[in-house]
């Protein structure tokens, strides 16, 4: 939940569209590494 809130907040600092692109690549970052896992 910590980690949420600190996006949030920094979504708010840096400014709502950077911080939905920042969402976005750890959302297929997250994604890719789960499918990397199931590979192995």
């Amino acid at each position: 939940m910590k980690l949420i809130k600190g996006l949030l907040y920094a979504m708010k600092a840096v400014g709502a569209e950077k911080g939905i692109i920042a969402i976005k690549a750890l959302e297929w970052r997250t994604a890719f590494s789960n499918i990397a896992e199931e590979e192995v």
